[in-house]
């Protein structure tokens, strides 16, 4: 090797090397920093689109978990509903069984119960007319057709499930009830238009007056127990349609899209994310490279000295 001043090539070498060695330092620095594998385009540009696409499926299947816990939630606030519902359909029977005790109740007991059931049913509707969840009725009959509640429960286009509920208020209860009595007092207490006829009409009350006139009293109780009955099974179907709907369906599609999400995101994970132990083996072996470079750097710029003995 020939010795010059103007150009010093090994000094050129290693600063060639050193330079390439800081710039894999900084690069395992920016990994181990940010924990990613890939930070731009540069560091692996098909593993980058593969990983966006990923990225694009996962923050849809979140969003769709998300929705179908809403929808779970919405199910259940209108389940709740109507198991308080079932409570007071269950109280008003035992009212309707208490009065027909005749051989005891008085005027003044019969009333008592009509009043109780009065209120009941009051609740009944109240229930139903004010049953949300965020802005919608659930139970007012607005989402009674068919369709009515649509939830996005997947990721993609047309992943949907579909879910209505019947108008659960006192006036719409057991209105298919028909009441086949010949008797003229129990048509006037009890019709088909369903519980809210057993308050207008003061079936209870009426029920002690037409045992004290020698009408059927029994003909009475036996109707007003059978639009009750019809009502407790009306909200019961609807309970169990709304329970079917969350358990077979909902909870379902909950699973698996936690399944999907989880294995999603250990194959994006696998692309994107840095294998750390590895990243640092890597920065100990430039941190290495880079001292052993800058050595090596200020030898070479040492060696065109060796021409000043020459001049001597």
């Amino acid at each position: 090797m020939s010795l010059t001043i103007n150009n010093n090539i090994t000094a050129l070498n290693a600063w060639r090397n050193l330079k390439n060695t800081d710039a894999r330092l900084s690069k395992s620095m920016e990994k181990l920093s940010s924990g990613m594998r890939i930070n731009r385009g540069a560091d692996d540009p098909a593993g980058l689109v593969i990983s966006e696409k990923m990225r694009s499926q996962l923050v849809s299947i979140d969003a769709a978990i998300k929705n179908a816990e809403k929808a779970v939630n919405l199910i259940s606030t209108a389940e709740a509903s109507l198991d308080k519902v079932n409570e007071l359909l269950n109280k008003m029977r035992q009212l309707v069984v208490d009065t027909g005790n005749l051989g005891v109740t008085d005027q003044s007991m019969a009333t008592a119960n009509q009043n109780e059931l009065n209120e009941a049913i009051s609740s009944i509707t109240r229930i139903g007319a004010n049953t949300q969840f965020g802005t919608k009725h659930l139970l007012d009959g607005s989402l009674s057709a068919s369709g009515a509640l649509v939830f996005q429960v997947g990721p993609g286009a047309g992943q949907t499930v579909n879910a209505n509920i019947a108008d659960m208020q006192a006036d719409a209860l057991a209105v298919s009830t028909s009441i086949t009595s010949t008797s003229t007092l129990t048509q006037a207490m009890v019709d088909a238009s369903g519980l809210q006829a057993l308050a207008t009409r003061g079936v209870l009350s009426a029920c002690l007056a037409s045992g004290a006139q020698g009408t059927s009293a029994a003909n009475i109780i036996a109707s007003a127990l059978s639009v009750i009955d019809a009502a407790i099974d009306e909200v019961a179907a609807q309970r169990g349609k709304l329970g079917a709907i969350q358990a077979d369906n909902l909870q379902v599609q909950l699973d698996s899209l936690r399944v999907a999400y989880e294995n999603l995101q250990a194959a994006e994970s696998t692309i994107r994310d840095a294998d750390m132990t590895l990243e640092m083996a890597e920065f100990t072996k430039y941190q290495i490279m880079l001292q052993a470079g800058t050595s090596m750097l200020a030898q070479a710029n040492q060696i065109p000295q060796t021409i000043l003995q020459l001049l001597q």
